[in-house]
């Protein structure tokens, strides 16, 4: 299956795995942290964290505004 033929939809994670997703980039020292989880029935499995991530292709392809959020961070609005 190649990216373009996946769609994507907002998803909003279990609040204790979004929690260790956070906890762990900081853990890490980052202050972004590209996290590849796969769904796995109830559970989830960690692939990796990327302390820069392949984001931009997603904006295209989902719509979603990432590089806002990225600057804010940069910037301190968030």
């Amino acid at each position: 299956m190649k990216k373009d033929d996946v769609s994507f939809v907002p998803f909003q994670l279990p609040k204790s795995l979004e929690n260790q997703c956070i906890s762990l980039v900081r853990e890490l020292g980052l202050g972004f942290g590209a996290i590849d989880l796969i769904e796995q029935g109830e559970s989830y499995v960690f692939i990796e964290i990327n302390p820069t991530g392949e984001w931009a292709w997603l904006v295209e392809a989902s719509g979603f505004n990432i590089q806002n959020s990225i600057c804010d961070l940069l910037i301190g609005e968030k």
